[in-house]
This record gives structure tokens, C-alpha cells and sequence, in this order.
């Protein structure tokens, strides 16, 4: 069977993980050693014929074209070829691979490239339209190649227009931009390196990024709730070419909103948890769960973690961000396992666990303390049985006392009804109480009736309840009592119309048995 390799090439193109991971290609490109670029430009912005676009640019040594990509081809010939690099046998840069990144950048409707060699008068203009369609229809793009209509000065620029024809231009917000470029690209470098200057605009916002990973850090005020591995842990497994070695680097942190020792991103979707790193750069956000071993007391959204394994580079499927399972990822996994074993074992994570369980208990007394002043103010105001004076429960400022009240209610015979009787509560999603009920002797007995209580019904709306799943609602107040159809001599009942159906409401505030009073025994 013949393989369309025109057809495979739109494939890797249409399976990518994230559209911005075509500037992550490119600055692997842009920032190898081999490129010596200085300074980098990334712009997006709207073009007024193509739409959302891209302008990725260096002043690096430029793009040589030898038109020979059998056997002494150029960095231009390799761009516009599908197999080119480590991939395709040829010498690649320091993080180059599978030529991703030229292929990412075909998803639009039309590309540019604008280069001129570094220490020559060489430079070429090369465009091609609609890749992407001529890619789907099995077909190899031609690119039009123009020789001196280059750059005025070294470097390159690829203009990407009608980038992804503008489906995924909600992932460009500068923000979310910027927090991408540093948690998934070789701006985030994990290591120690001088690299090239990077300016990033999006429209007419621009920023200068400095680039390094966004390790958490440690302040002259920092204390044990914030820790951060001094020197990092380092785990090899195997031998031969399965052996890997991992370096874990990081720590964690309860003070996931302080922008110090977060380093300017707070700990959030995105920042938080365990990265993979190779060859310094972060590509891949892994499960902090099925790595931590038994540093099991603290949840993903405290740590920031780095795993850095170079060993796994030829292991990557870079466009969907995953690797292939083989024992050299095997020893990876448990070299990682045991580098999280280890830092569970130091006296420091002892330590924070004992203090942060000590400050979680002293918080709970605090809490405790915090509701019985709220309930000793003199403006606290309680339900009382009219009759016998029978404290009941504070007054309701939630759904939690409601049930506790109804409850009371139902358990005193006081309920609105002349059988009530609750079976099943839930606390999770869905209708809250199961219950048998009848309004009055005369009346039909509701068996297994769904009921939902809330404690101002219009919650029930905000809720999202689906009014086809109960029976009734009983709650302690109305907000609009003119919204709903009233019954003649049942103060305590109200119909509501939801979607052409009436559903009862039974107000608790409304029973005639029931008064309320503050801490000084005034009647409300």
C-alpha cells in the first residue's frame, strides 16, 4: 500500500496539542547555538487581508539555500521540505528534531519567509498559498522562491497569515500568551544560559520577556510554608540505551498567590504541578500524582516542580506531547518516583508537614471561635417556638440551615404539612432530600417525592436544577413573592411556573408557630 506522505504531513499538522505550539518550534529553531540569533520578535496581530497572523523573526545567521535536499541541503531547503534534521538522517541543530515547526506553520492561508545570510549579500523571499488545502488534498505545497528579495540585514522572518484562518485566536490573549510561552517553551529554560533578547506584542500590547524558567522562589521573609530544593535531586536508572537520568528541581509553596515567591505567576492551571523538561526546555506538564511516591501530603496546586530527562528526547511524540512507552520511560518513571521518595525522606518536608498540620488545626479553633462570636453578638437574631419558647437555630443565612431547621421542624411536627416524613439526604450533586409527604388529611401522599431546599428560592434557579426532577421546594424566603401564584389561606405556599410546570414552594419563614428574636430577646 502506497503512503501519501502529503497526507500524513497534514495529519501531524491537524493532531497538534496546542496552536502556540508553532512558536514553541520556532524558538527551538530561533534559540539554538547554531543560529546565534540575539534577538527575537514575536508579533501577532490581525492583518487586514488575512486575518489573525503571525510574524516569528531573528537576527540570527539566516536561512541558506542550496536547492539540493538530497544531499547538501540548506536551512531554507530543509524548512520548505517535509523530513529534514535528526528525522531525516541529515545533522541537526542543538534542539532540532522532526521539523515540526515548518510544519505547524503551514496551517494557514498563506506563509512567508523573508532571509538573508549572515556575512553575505545572499537572501532569499519564499511564499506559498494555502498550504494547509493543498496539504489535505494529498498534495505537495510548491513554494515560489525569489533570490535578492530578502532582508536588508542577517536573519529571518516568517510571516504566517490567516494563521489556523483565525479558529484559535482566543489561545493569543497576551496573558495567556505569555504564561504559555514560559511553562512550554524554550522560553521557560530550565537551566542556566544566556539566551537571546524576545520581544512579544499581541496587537499594540508589547512586552519584553526575560527568559528562564519561573522556579519558585525563596524571600528574605519567607518561612516554613515556602520551600525550595537548594541543590536538586538527581536519580539514574538502567544501563546501556535505556539508561536515563533525571534531575528534579523546584518545590512548594501554601503561599500560592504571592507574586515573589511565585516568580510573577501565581500558582494556578498552567503554572502549577510536575514539567517535564528536555534539553532544557519544559514541553510536557506530567500527573504530579503518579510520580510523587510518598511525598503524597501536598496536592499538585502547591508544588512547581521540573523534571528534566534528556535521555527522552527520541522518546517524544512532540506534537501531541506525549512519549512512547518503552523501558527507557520506564526507568524514567521510576527514577522520578524515587526522586520524590528522597524528598520525602528530608527533614524539611517533615518539618512543613508537622507545622502545616499544626496551622491547620489552630485555623479550625479559630474558625470555631469566629462562629460562636457571630453567635453571641447581641444583633444575632434565632427561631423560637412561638408557644413554648423552644430555641430552634439561628436564623438561616444559607441551605445548610435550612435543611438543620426543617429538620427540627419535621422532628417537632411544626412542618406545614399533616405528614412529613424525610428518608434520604444528599450532599452532592442533584436534588437534596427524598421524602414521604402528604399537605392535608384530605390530600394525596406523595411517596419517594424528590424535594430540593433551598435557602432563598430563586437559588434554585442558579442552581441549575431541572424543575422536571422535583416534586416541590421547600426554602426559608422568596426574594419577589409577585413572581408567584399565591394560595388563599396557605400563607406558607406559593406556585411557581418553570417550563409550563407547577412546582410548589413551602416557606418556612412564613410558619405561624415560629417567631424570631435577637440575643436580648427583642421580637423581629
Amino acid at each position: 500500500m502506497q503512503v501519501n506522505v502529503w497526507d500524513l504531513v497534514s495529519q501531524v499538522i491537524e493532531s497538534r496539542r496546542d496552536p502556540r505550539d508553532v512558536i514553541r518550534e520556532y524558538l527551538s529553531n530561533a534559540c539554538a547555538k547554531e543560529v546565534e540569533s540575539k534577538n527575537i520578535r514575536i508579533v501577532y496581530y490581525n492583518d487586514p487581508s488575512y486575518g489573525p497572523s503571525l510574524v516569528l523573526a531573528d537576527d540570527g545567521i539566516g536561512m541558506n539555500y542550496t536547492g539540493d535536499i538530497e544531499e547538501n541541503p540548506g536551512r531554507l531547503d530543509r524548512f520548505i521540505a517535509v523530513s529534514y534534521g535528526g528525522h531525516s538522517g541529515l545533522k541537526s541543530d542543538e534542539f532540532g528534531h522532526k521539523g515540526l515547526g515548518s510544519k505547524l506553520a503551514a496551517n494557514c492561508k498563506r506563509l512567508e519567509i523573508k532571509t538573508r545570510l549572515k556575512d553575505s549579500t545572499d537572501s532569499y523571499f519564499v511564499f506559498v498559498d494555502e498550504p494547509i488545502k493543498t496539504l489535505r488534498e494529498g498534495r505537495q505545497p510548491v513554494y515560489k522562491i525569489v533570490q535578492d528579495a530578502g532582508l536588508t540585514s542577517q536573519g529571518t522572518e516568517i510571516k504566517i497569515l490567516g494563521y489556523e484562518y483565525g479558529e484559535s485566536s482566543a489561545s493569543f490573549n497576551i496573558d495567556k500568551l505569555e504564561l504559555y510561552l514560559y511553562f512550554n517553551t524554550l522560553i521557560g529554560f530550565t537551566r542556566d544560559r544566556v539566551l537571546p533578547n524576545v520581544m512579544l506584542r499581541v496587537e499594540t500590547d508589547e512586552r519584553i520577556l526575560q527568559p528562564g524558567f519561573r522556579y519558585l522562589q525563596t524571600t528574605s521573609q519567607s518561612n516554613w510554608k515556602t520551600f525550595v530544593l537548594r541543590d536538586p535531586i538527581i536519580k539514574k536508572k538502567g544501563d546501556g540505551n535505556n539508561a536515563v537520568s533525571v534531575t528534579l528541581k523546584g518545590g512548594y509553596t501554601l503561599e500560592t498567590a504571592h507574586p515573589e515567591i511565585t516568580n510573577g505567576f501565581t500558582l494556578k492551571t498552567g503554572t502549577h504541578g510536575l514539567f517535564l523538561s528536555i534539553k532544557g526546555i519544559p514541553y510536557v506538564q506530567l500527573d504530579f500524582n503518579t510520580f510523587r511516591g510518598n511525598f503524597s501530603k501536598l496536592q499538585y496546586k502547591m508544588v512547581r516542580f521540573v523534571a528534566e530527562c534528556d535521555e527522552l528526547f527520541s522518546n517524544m511524540d512532540f506534537a501531541r506531547n506525549t512519549y512512547l512507552e518503552n523501558t527507557q520511560t520506564a526507568n524514567f518513571e521510576k527514577a522520578l518516583k524515587e526522586c520524590f521518595n528522597e524528598l520525602a525522606d528530608r527533614p524539611e518536608y517533615k518539618a512543613f508537614i508537622k507545622q502545616s498540620e499544626d496551622e491547620h488545626q489552630k485555623n479550625k479553633r479559630i474558625n470555631i471561635d469566629r462562629r460562636k462570636e457571630e453567635l453571641e453578638k447581641a444583633d444575632q437574631h434565632f427561631i423560637y417556638v412561638k408557644k413554648t419558647s423552644q430555641l430552634l437555630h439561628r436564623l438561616p443565612k444559607n441551605e445548610h440551615d435550612t435543611l438543620a431547621l426543617l429538620w427540627k421542624l419535621e422532628a417537632l411536627k411544626l412542618l406545614p404539612f399533616d405528614s412529613f416524613i424525610s428518608l434520604e439526604h444528599t450532599n452532592i450533586e442533584g436534588i437534596d432530600i427524598i421524602a414521604h409527604f402528604r399537605e392535608t388529611a384530605d390530600a394525596h401522599t406523595n411517596k419517594y417525592a424528590p424535594i430540593e431546599v433551598e435557602y432563598i428560592f430563586e437559588n434554585f434557579y442558579s442552581h441549575g436544577h431541572n424543575a422536571n426532577q422535583v416534586t416541590a421546594v421547600i426554602c426559608w424566603e422568596v426574594d419577589d413573592e409577585s413572581r408567584y401564584k399565591r394560595i388563599d389561606g396557605k400563607p406558607h405556599k406559593l406556585v411557581a411556573n418553570i417550563n409550563d410546570r407547577e412546582i410548589p414552594i413551602y416557606r418556612l419563614s412564613t410558619i405561624d408557630e415560629l417567631e424570631i428574636r435577637d440575643n436580648a430577646g427583642r421580637k423581629s
